[in-house]
């Protein structure tokens, strides 16, 4: 059984630094179950940590920090899905075309979102849009060639993400 200063420890790793779950409670020495539980019973309390990192970020960075950490955790999952579907056997080419353009639209709705506060967000939205309709309309237009299109825009996509995070 862990006290209220370990508990204490962990919300700081979180609220504070920033850490995901699982890094707080790799530092702490605790199980990541545990981190999950104290962080639903300190919301049932009224003391939201995500809430209130996302506040801590805001206030140390401004929305620019915010948006930033929102776009880098949703590429991460973003990435993870792509891969999962590149190597799904089971998923024809079609069936993996479709899934793609209905990520990638998920991908330009929340690039737009996050642009809306920040100039080179906003122009690596504007790129990431020409790439969706390109494969919106290959896929409709030209679906015998979407499979190899598609094998391409994931990399080109985080090769514009790189481009525009440079500048």
């Amino acid at each position: 059984m862990h006290g209220q200063e370990k508990r204490a420890e962990v919300r700081d790793y979180i609220v504070e630094l920033g850490l995901s779950q699982q890094q707080a409670a790799d530092k702490a020495g605790v199980h990541v179950g545990t981190v999950r539980n104290w962080m639903r019973t300190s919301k049932a309390e009224g003391d939201d940590w995500i809430t209130v990192k996302n506040a801590t970020q805001l206030a140390k960075g401004g929305v620019g920090a915010l948006n930033d950490e929102v776009l880098e955790r949703f590429c991460r999952q973003f990435a993870v899905l792509m891969n999962d579907v590149e190597q799904d056997p089971s998923l024809t080419p079609l069936e993996r075309s479709t899934i793609f353009t209905r990520l990638s639209d998920s991908y330009s709705k929340v690039l737009a979102a996050v642009s809306r506060h920040s100039p080179k967000h906003n122009r690596l939205a504007m790129a990431l849009e020409v790439l969706k309709l390109q494969a919106d309309f290959v896929r409709k237009e030209h679906p015998q060639v979407a499979p190899v299109l598609l094998e391409t825009l994931q990399p080109f996509g985080q090769y514009l993400s790189k481009h525009y995070a440079a500048e």
